[in-house]
């Protein structure tokens, strides 16, 4: 089997930057170079990057072109998302109103839709607590994660008190204080901002003026800020969708600009690389991806030059 053999080339390997060096890439393996061989197709690396293959935390993936978006992007694994109540055919007799019903959605979800995670929109006007938290304590019964769509102020302490695993989205109509995300870091919460949509959001006239004209992106921006500062994992996710009415993301390459986003927020660039790399992939147990070995070994690489303030 002939092999790659990319010289000079800087390696980020889900953690660090290492290089340049020599590596070596034979069919879905990658490694450190060994002697060239005959029938080797040599590259030359100078001024780019080898490194995992990016994990997108939060997608909307409807179509095969969505999909060639996302790997044409280095984008190679996604966290899709359930159909929304109304919006995808989920008919009344699936819709949580009490505890009880709370309880059943869990067991439903677990024994028949075999879900990874369990996903609940956290907002007000929205469930009370106690299904909130019923939801969240069955999910755990039956050791599942928890995720909750949170984009606004009020739903923080809400997802706080039901114990959530995983936060989507970060407010625009005011920012996190000091003593949420301090809570969040003591609880073991993760953070999925979505800048990007938070960004899209703000910026779109309509949206502006439905809510009243509240929302600032700056306020999502500070949120992240003070996030990292009290020590809340962050995974980069994209919230990338075709459908949008008001305005769009496309996927893969809204990521690009996601990294970016994180940085203006306050994240180093190995932070913003491991939020889309190791750290999802510790987050979601994927074992399999997220991290270059020194030696061989299988993973899902993307290699290419890359000229922005994320990949200096």
């Amino acid at each position: 089997m002939s092999r790659i053999v990319i010289r000079n080339v800087r390696v980020f390997d889900g953690e660090a930057f290492v290089g340049p060096q020599t590596v070596v890439i034979e069919g879905s393996h990658i490694g450190q170079a060994r002697d060239p061989a005959d029938g080797d197709e040599i590259i030359d690396g100078t001024g780019r990057t080898v490194l995992p293959g990016l994990i997108d935390c939060h997608v909307h993936i409807a179509d095969e072109a969505q999909l060639a978006s996302c790997a044409s992007f280095g984008v190679t694994t996604g966290s899709t998302h359930a159909r929304l109540f109304r919006f995808a055919g989920v008919g009344g007799d699936q819709a949580v109103h009490d505890v009880e019903e709370a309880a059943e959605f869990v067991r439903d979800r677990v024994e028949r839709d075999r879900v990874d995670y369990v996903k609940v929109i956290a907002d007000v006007p929205g469930h009370d607590q106690a299904v909130l938290d019923r939801i969240c304590a069955e999910a755990r019964r039956r050791g599942k994660m928890t995720v909750a769509h949170a984009a606004h102020f009020d739903a923080f302490p809400r997802c706080l008190r039901a114990g959530f695993d995983v936060v989507t989205h970060v407010p625009l109509d005011e920012p996190l204080m000091r003593d949420v995300a301090e809570s969040m870091a003591v609880r073991g919460m993760v953070a999925v901002p979505t800048l990007t949509m938070m960004e899209s959001f703000a910026r779109s006239w309509v949206m502006w003026l439905l809510a009243r004209r509240t929302m600032d992106f700056e306020h999502s921006l500070c949120s992240v800020h003070a996030m990292k500062e009290a020590g809340v994992p962050i995974l980069a996710g994209t919230d990338s969708h075709s459908a949008g009415v008001l305005y769009e993301i496309p996927a893969g390459k809204s990521l690009h600009h996601e990294l970016e986003l994180l940085v203006r927020a306050g994240l180093t660039t190995e932070e913003t690389l491991r939020a889309a790399t190791s750290r999802a992939a510790r987050c979601f147990s994927l074992e399999d991806r997220g991290g270059l070995n020194r030696d061989y070994g299988r993973i899902s690489c993307w290699w290419r030059g890359i000229h922005s303030r994320i990949y200096p």
